[in-house]
């Protein structure tokens, strides 16, 4: 637990450093529906806000 921050932006990191691996025909392949699904992700996200689909517990920490 002590890690995951690092973890999770070594994982970012890594992710982006495999993008000249790909060229320049593989990226321009794959772009315009990548941007698509993010657009129709964000949207969701929106809409799910607004209408309150997501919602969490509140609990306390026990492991304090």
């Amino acid at each position: 637990m002590k890690y995951k921050k690092g973890f999770l932006i070594g994982l970012c990191i890594c992710s982006w450093l495999t993008l000249p691996l790909l060229g320049k025909r593989a990226l321009l392949k794959f772009l315009p529906a990548s941007i698509l699904v993010s657009l129709l992700v964000k949207l969701e996200f929106i809409i799910a806000r607004k209408r309150k689909w997501f919602w969490f517990y509140q609990t306390k920490n026990l492991m304090v």
